[in-house]
C-alpha cells in the first residue's frame, strides 16, 4: 500500500511540475541561458517581458537580434530569422561604428549593449563577438591581477627586508624564512601577466575586426574587397594624387 501511495505521489508531482514548466514562456537567445518569462509584447525590433518568477517586477525589453526562438506556455514555438543590422536612415546604422579599447562608439557617443545588438546583431557576429569579448575581459582581469600581485609582493618583500634589518641591528634573533613565499608571489603574478596580456591583445583585435568588417560590409559595401590605391587625377587647382582606402 505504501508503495502504491509513493508511486501516486511521484506521478502527481510530475504532473504538477510539467504544468508549472508549461505555464511560462521560454526565450532562447544567442548569448545567454534560456529566459523563463511572461512575454507581454513582441514588436518590430524588441520584445517586452517580465520574468516568470517575478510577474509584478520590472518590465524588460530584449532586442530581437538576440533571440533565436520563443517556446510559449501553450507549447507553440516561434522561430526568429537572423536579424541583420539596421542600416537605414536614422540615428542607428547610417554611420560607421568605431572601436576604442573595449568599447564601441557611434557619432553620438559610447554604445550600449542594446545599441551594439542593433548595429551588428548577435546573429551575425554572435560567437565571434562573445569570444572576443570574453578574451578581452579575461585578459584585462588577469593582467590587472598580475600587476596588483607584483605591487603587493614588492611591498611585502621590502617590509620583510626592513624587518630583518631592524632585527639584525638590535640583535633580536634570527630572521628570514620568507623567500619561498615572496618567490611564489612573483611567479604567480608574472604568470597572470604573461597569460593576460596576449589574451587582452587578442580580444582587442577581435573586437576591432568586427567593427572594421561591419563598416566595410554595411556602411561602405562598395569598398569591400578593394585594396588601398593611389590615383592621379584632376583637382580644383590642377592635378593631384588621391589615396583611396
Amino acid at each position: 500500500m505504501k508503495q502504491i501511495l509513493t508511486a501516486l505521489s511521484v506521478i502527481a508531482m510530475s504532473l504538477i511540475m510539467s504544468q508549472i514548466s508549461m505555464a511560462q514562456d521560454i526565450i532562447h537567445t544567442y548569448d545567454s541561458a534560456p529566459i523563463r518569462a511572461k512575454i507581454l509584447e513582441i514588436g518590430d525590433d524588441y520584445m517586452y517581458y517580465k520574468t516568470w518568477d517575478n510577474p509584478d517586477g520590472p518590465l524588460y525589453n530584449l532586442s530581437l537580434s538576440r533571440v533565436i526562438k520563443v517556446v510559449f506556455e501553450n507549447g507553440t514555438t516561434k522561430v526568429f530569422a537572423p536579424v541583420t543590422p539596421y542600416i537605414g536612415p536614422g540615428r542607428y546604422g547610417s554611420h560607421p561604428m568605431n572601436y576604442r579599447w573595449g568599447h564601441y562608439y557611434s557619432p553620438y557617443g559610447r554604445m550600449s549593449q542594446n545599441q551594439i545588438a542593433d548595429y551588428i546583431g548577435y546573429s551575425l557576429y554572435g560567437s565571434e563577438y562573445m569570444k572576443a569579448k570574453d578574451q578581452y575581459l579575461w585578459g584585462m582581469s588577469l593582467t590587472c591581477i598580475g600587476i596588483s600581485g607584483v605591487i603587493m609582493t614588492i611591498a611585502t618583500h621590502i617590509a620583510f627586508i626592513r624587518r630583518d634589518e631592524f632585527i639584525n641591528q638590535h640583535g633580536m634573533g634570527s630572521s628570514g624564512g620568507y623567500g619561498v613565499g615572496v618567490a611564489a608571489g612573483y611567479i604567480a603574478s608574472a604568470g597572470c601577466i604573461g597569460a593576460g596580456i596576449p589574451l587582452w591583445v587578442k580580444g582587442n583585435k577581435g573586437l576591432r575586426k568586427i567593427a572594421d568588417d561591419y563598416n566595410r560590409t554595411y556602411i561602405n559595401p562598395e569598398r569591400k574587397g578593394q585594396s588601398p590605391n593611389l590615383t592621379l587625377g584632376a583637382t580644383g587647382s590642377g592635378i593631384g594624387l588621391a589615396l583611396n582606402f
